[in-house]
């Protein structure tokens, strides 16, 4: 396969260069033998689709993989992910990264996980997961998962042996949870919504059905401290 390298530029103390039509800026680089770069320190990378930054990269000049390291930052229009290191193919769209966290902006759900791979244009699955509403999960809710997966072609995701937490408090746990990944009118669980009255902690977890063009409901089981469990429904 070939490749090519636009005669790099020294400016600001950086290097700049043009890699196989992605433009590269780098405090150092070096060029192996199986034709591999390696760029090291204040990495960034820009292509069409978005922008890799990270601490350190690897780029296989024929196989058009990155493999980063020392931290990690992918921007797509979707999503950003951020990783202690990975590897992403811009031209399949795969990505394994570990010790990290995704922003999915459907959704603008925020889910750390310790292990995520897969191919963005169809299916990613996430291990060993962790949501919550807080920074500090212990003023409000937070969803833990043995796994997720999320498909693009359907708009949804599911969750696997799922813990829910309200205020540090294990309130619900369940095998398996499925829900919509985005803002369209899709069936689906939604994400928890919690608040505190004088009843004390009220807590639940809704379920949005969609029956047809112009009629839907939803259904959520409600746990209040004062009342005890129960359901609602609109």
């Amino acid at each position: 396969k070939k490749f090519k390298i636009v005669m790099p530029f020294i400016g600001f103390n950086k290097i700049y260069m043009n890699v196989n039509d992605l433009w590269v800026k780098v405090d150092k680089f070096e060029i192996t033998d199986e034709k591999v770069l390696i760029l090291n320190d204040n990495v960034r990378i820009d292509f069409p689709e978005g922008i890799l930054n990270a601490g350190k990269a690897r780029m296989d000049l024929e196989n058009g993989f990155i493999n980063f390291k020392k931290g990690g930052e992918l921007i797509l229009k979707d999503y950003l992910f951020n990783s202690e290191e990975g590897i992403f193919d811009k031209n399949k769209l795969f990505v394994d990264f570990t010790n990290g966290e995704t922003y999915i902006n459907n959704r603008g759900f925020v889910i750390s996980f310790k292990k995520l791979t897969g191919n963005l244009d169809n299916q990613i699955t996430l291990e060993d997961i962790s949501m919550t509403s807080c920074k500090d999960p212990k003023d409000g809710w937070q969803l833990n998962a043995k796994s997720i997966t999320l498909d693009d072609n359907t708009m949804r995701g599911y969750a696997k042996k799922v813990k829910v937490k309200a205020f540090d408090r294990t309130v619900l746990r369940i095998p398996y949870l499925p829900f919509a990944t985005s803002q369209e009118r899709m069936s689906g669980f939604l994400e928890p919504k919690i608040s505190y009255s004088s009843d004390g902690l009220d807590f639940m977890i809704p379920y949005y059905r969609v029956l047809s063009e112009t009629s839907d409901f939803t259904i959520a089981l409600r746990n209040i401290s004062d009342r005890g469990l129960g359901f609602e429904a609109n």
